[in-house]
């Protein structure tokens, strides 16, 4: 210790400490507008000293990890939010197809012909002998009727449609949690070779919003032991009647229209999905 060998390697072992805390720095401005991403940090450490009779000598600096800038309560509550979107989204959407088989400003409603109806046996009621108000009268009823019979077809049409949605809903919420449960395996995966997971865990993060955007039940996450850091935990997904959609590596749930699975068990559907 104290040649110019040892000091020479402080010194590359410091530039590559820098250099990594440099790429580190450039990735997060790569990805500012990425959406999902977690702003990264580099964490350097001292190296272990090294003692020479009664002295002893630093040895350096060295890149000891980099992780995610997370935070699992406001993830929670972004995941709680995004679910309340969602729900009022899939309100909202056949709300205003609704709206317009009876917007009435716009005179698609019944009320024009409602009007007509009870105009049509209020000027009959002066002259009922009048042929001419008689047949009014039933024009204006021929004319109700398909209006009648307009809006329950339409109705009934939507009503169909929604119900062809909630099918593809299902799909798409099995095929989610199958993806987050297979990232949840790549987080442990980087965990287990000292990797940082903070990227899986963006991606994770990312299909839970999407999966919270389909199903207003989930309500949320448990995290595991897989890491000290939030970014490097495995999670385990609870719908609110208490049973498990995702757990580590696995999708614990498949569901289907009306009903889930789980193994041969079939039962009937106790979390809401919209």
């Amino acid at each position: 210790m104290g040649n110019l060998t040892s000091g020479l390697n402080i010194a590359l072992q410091s530039l590559l400490a820098d250099q990594g805390a440099i790429d580190t720095t450039s990735n997060n401005i790569a990805n500012v507008n990425t959406p999902g991403y977690s702003r990264q940090t580099a964490v350097i450490e001292e190296t272990p000293p090294i003692q020479i009779g009664h002295l002893t000598f630093g040895t350096g600096a060295q890149l000891a990890k980099v992780l995610s800038q997370r935070d699992s309560i406001l993830d929670l509550r972004v995941n709680q939010e995004t679910q309340q979107q969602g729900k009022l989204e899939s309100f909202l959407g056949p709300a205003q197809q609704i709206q317009t088989l009876f917007n009435e400003t716009n005179g698609t409603g019944l009320q024009t012909d409602l009007t007509a109806f009870f105009n049509s046996f209020s000027q009959l009621s002066t002259n009922p002998s009048d042929l001419n108000l008689r047949q009014a009268v039933l024009s204006a009823t021929q004319n109700l009727a398909g209006a009648f019979n307009q809006s329950s077809t339409a109705l009934t049409t939507l009503q169909r449609n929604t119900d062809q949605s909630v099918s593809q809903t299902v799909s798409q919420i099995n095929t989610l949690t199958t993806q987050i449960a297979a990232v949840n395996a790549q987080v442990t995966a980087a965990l287990g070779t000292g990797q940082n997971a903070g990227p899986f865990a963006d991606q994770r993060q990312q299909l839970i919003n999407q999966l919270s955007r389909k199903f207003t039940g989930c309500a949320g996450w448990q995290s595991g032991h897989s890491g000290k850091h939030p970014a490097g935990r495995r999670i385990r997904l609870k719908c609110r009647g208490g049973r498990k959609l995702v757990c580590a590596a696995s999708c614990r749930q498949r569901w289907r229209s009306g009903y889930f699975t789980t193994g041969n068990h079939r039962s009937q559907q106790s979390c809401r999905q919209r």
